[in-house]
C-alpha cells in the first residue's frame, strides 16, 4: 500500500511529467522531443529546527467553507442533564422555563412566532420542572424570539439544551433551522443552529451545519458528516458569533467542531464576502422549509437557552472560560523521508538540488520560476516562491522520486499560502506520476530533456489542486474528481483564503487504494477514497474499477490550464510514513 503525507516544516490531460525510476517505469507528460531519461536525485533529509424568513427550499448545498482557527473545549461524553437555572452569571438573556406556568408559553421577556405550529410549556422533557414544547405540522415554524436583543460589539455566544423527537429524513435535501439571527445594514440572515438531510450522507441521519440566506452569499448551509443529529435525547448546542471576522463557530456536547466554523472569506455561499448584519433580532426554535416532510410533524423542547459575552458551557450556570487547545503532536524531522524547510538553501536560489529537480509536464517556455524567498515565511525565515508564466507551458514544479522508494503507504504535509483565491478554472499545486494509470495509456514516469528543461512526456498524474472554489483531487486518466464538481460534492470541500499559511496534509495507501485528507488539521470527508462508494464524493472515481496507485514522485508548484498565472509559496515539507502533523 501507498500512503504520502506532507507535514509543513512549515481534467483532463492537459499535464504530465516524467523521469526514470529504476524499476522500468517512468513519470512525464509533454510535448516535443525526448532524450535518454534523467535519474532525478534522491533527497537527503536534513534535520529542521523546531517547527429563511422568507423560506426557501434548498435542493442542493452549496460549497463548504474553510474552517478559521477556534479555541478547542476538551471532548466529553453524551452529557448527563445538570441542574438548570439562571440565577448565576452575566447574561445577555436567560430562561429556564422554570418561573413559566404549563400551557400555552408566555414571558415579558420573550415572544412567540408560529406558521401552522404552537409553543407551550409542559414537563414532557424537561431538564428541571419545566421546558418549552414547540410542536410544528410539515414545514411548520415556532420561535421563541428574546426582545430587545442588541449584544455589545455585535458579538455573542450562544448555548441551549435541545430534544428532537425525529429529525426529517424526506423529501431529499430537507433543510431546517434552530437558531437565526438577524440585523439592520444588510439582509444577511445568520442561521448557527441548523441543518439539512442529504442522501447517502450520514447513516440515513440529518447533518448539523452553519447557514445563511438573504445576502449576497445566497442561501446555504455548511453541513457536515462529522455532525449528525441524534433524535429522542438531550444535545447540548453552542455557538459563537464573532463579528471581528464574521465567523461562526459551533460545539456539540462540549465539542468543537472546527470544521463546521464560517467566516468573512470562508463559507459555502457566492464568492463575495460573508458579513453580519448589526444584529438586533434572534429567533430559536424550529422551522422546516420543505414540505411533504417524514415524520409529518415535529415535537421539539427547549431548555436552560442563553446568550452571553463569552462561553456559557453546557453546566446551566455561568459563562466558563474556554480552555486553551492542545497542539497536534509533530513527527520529527529526522525520521521523514524527506523533510525540507528552505532554512539551509541561500535566498534567491532555486531549491536544494540534493533533494529537488524543476520539471515541466509537456511543455516549457521557461516563464515560470522557483526561488527561496524571505518575504514570506511558516516557520523560520524562508520559505519556496514559484510563480508560475502566463500560459499552460509557463506551469513550474519543483520535484522529487523519493516516493518512489518509501513503500506502500506514503504520508505527506506541506504548507501552502496562494496570492490568490482558487476560482472556477481547474488547476493544480501537487502532482504525482502514477505508473500504473500512465501504462494504461502507454506511458511512463520517465523524465527527459528538451531545450534544456526537464520534461515529463508521458506520465499520468494524481493532481491535488482546486476548481469551482474549492479544493479537490483528479486522476488525469479519466478527468474523474475527488469531490465530485455537483453542487452536493462541491458543498463537502473547502476553499483555502489567499495569503493566509494552510497546512495541507494527505496519505495514501497503495495497495488498498485509499486516500485521506487534512486541511488546517481537520479531516474532510469529502476529499477521501475509501473502500465503500460514498455518493457526491468518490463515485465517479471508483466507477471505473480498483483505483490501486503506484506512486512514483511528488512535484510541488503551479499548473494552471487556462487563465493567467500566479504565485504561490510552500514551506515545511515533509513526507513519512506515517502521518505527520502540522506545527
Amino acid at each position: 500500500m501507498l500512503a504520502v503525507l506532507l507535514a509543513g516544516c512549515g481534467g483532463g490531460n492537459e499535464n504530465k511529467v516524467s523521469w526514470n525510476t529504476g524499476d522500468g517505469s517512468s513519470l512525464g507528460s509533454g510535448s516535443g522531443g525526448s532524450s535518454p531519461g534523467t535519474t532525478l536525485p534522491t533527497p537527503t533529509p536534513t534535520p529542521v529546527p523546531g517547527v429563511t424568513p422568507t423560506p426557501t427550499p434548498t435542493p442542493v448545498p452549496t460549497v463548504a467553507p474553510t474552517p478559521v482557527p477556534t479555541p478547542t473545549p476538551t471532548a466529553t461524553p453524551t452529557p448527563t442533564p445538570v441542574a438548570s437555572g439562571c440565577a448565576s452569571g452575566s447574561y445577555l438573556f436567560c430562561e429556564d422555563f422554570e418561573a413559566s406556568a404549563s400551557g400555552t408559553a408566555t414571558s415579558q421577556n420573550w415572544n412567540i412566532e408560529t406558521g401552522n405550529g404552537s409553543a407551550t410549556i409542559d414537563a414532557v422533557h424537561a431538564r428541571g420542572k419545566a421546558a418549552l414544547h414547540l410542536h410544528t405540522v410539515d414545514n411548520g415554524r415556532a420561535f421563541l424570539v428574546p426582545r430587545n436583543f442588541a449584544p455589545p460589539g455585535n458579538s455573542f455566544w450562544g448555548r441551549m439544551w435541545l430534544w428532537v423527537d425525529g429529525f426529517p429524513t424526506r423529501p431529499d435535501y430537507a433543510h431546517f433551522t434552530m437558531v437565526e439571527a438577524q440585523g439592520s445594514g444588510n439582509s444577511t440572515l445568520v442561521r448557527p443552529v441548523g441543518g439539512q438531510y442529504i442522501p447517502g450522507m450520514g447513516n440515513g441521519n440529518a447533518l448539523w451545519g452553519v447557514g445563511s440566506d438573504g445576502g449576497p452569499t445566497g442561501d446555504w448551509t455548511n453541513w457536515r458528516t462529522s455532525a449528525p443529529t441524534t433524535g429522542g435525547r438531550w444535545t447540548c448546542m453552542e455557538w459563537q458569533m464573532n463579528a471581528a471576522d464574521n465567523a461562526v463557530n459551533v460545539w456539540i456536547d462540549g465539542e468543537a467542531k472546527p470544521d463546521m466554523s464560517v467566516s468573512t472569506k470562508n463559507h459555502g455561499g457566492n464568492n463575495v464576502d460573508f458579513v453580519f448584519p448589526t444584529f438586533n433580532q434572534i429567533r430559536i426554535g424550529w422551522q422546516l422549509y420543505q414540505g411533504g416532510a417524514t415524520p409529518g410533524q415535529f415535537d421539539v423542547w427547549l431548555d436552560d437557552v442563553a446568550l452571553a459575552g463569552s462561553r456559557i458551557g453546557c453546566g446551566g450556570t455561568a459563562p466558563t472560560p474556554t480552555p486553551t487547545p492542545t497542539p497536534a503532536p509533530t513527527a520529527s524531522c529526522s525520521q521523514m523521508a524527506l523533510c525540507d524547510d528552505f532554512e539551509s538553501t541561500p535566498a534567491g536560489s532555486g531549491p536544494d538540488a540534493s533533494r529537488w529537480v524543476m520539471l515541466s509536464p509537456n511543455c516549457s517556455d521557461k516563464s515560470g520560476s522557483a526561488v527561496v524567498d524571505t518575504a514570506q515565511f511558516h516557520g523560520g525565515g524562508k520559505s519556496m516562491r514559484i510563480t508560475s508564466g502566463a500560459n499552460y507551458c509557463g506551469h513550474t514544479f519543483m520535484a522529487s522520486n523519493i516516493v518512489a522508494s518509501m513503500g506502500n503507504t506514503v504520508y505527506g504535509r506541506y504548507y501552502l499560502r496562494l496570492s490568490q483565491a482558487l476560482g472556477d478554472a481547474h488547476v493544480t499545486f501537487m502532482s504525482m506520476c502514477d505508473a500504473t494509470d500512465a501504462a494504461a495509456r502507454t506511458g511512463d514516469c520517465s523524465v527527459s530533456t528538451s531545450n534544456g528543461s526537464m520534461l515529463q512526456t508521458k506520465s499520468k498524474e494524481l493532481r491535488m489542486g482546486g476548481q469551482s472554489g474549492i479544493v479537490m483531487w483528479n486522476r488525469e486518466l479519466d478527468d474523474a474528481t475527488v469531490p465530485s464538481l455537483s453542487p452536493a460534492g462541491i458543498a463537502m470541500s473547502t476553499r483555502l483564503p489567499p495569503n493566509e499559511w494552510h497546512c495541507i496534509e494527505f496519505g495514501i495507501d497503495q495497495a488498498a487504494g485509499t486516500l485521506q485528507t487534512w486541511i488546517n488539521g481537520v479531516a474532510h470527508s469529502g476529499l477521501q477514497i475509501d473502500a465503500a462508494s460514498t455518493g457526491e464524493v468518490d463515485a465517479n472515481w471508483l466507477r471505473n474499477g480498483n483505483w490501486r496507485p503506484m506512486l512514483k514522485d511528488i512535484k510541488l508548484g503551479w499548473e494552471q490550464y487556462s487563465g493567467a498565472g500566479t504565485t504561490v509559496w510552500y514551506d515545511d515539507v515533509a513526507l513519512h510514513t506515517s502521518r505527520i502533523g502540522c506545527r
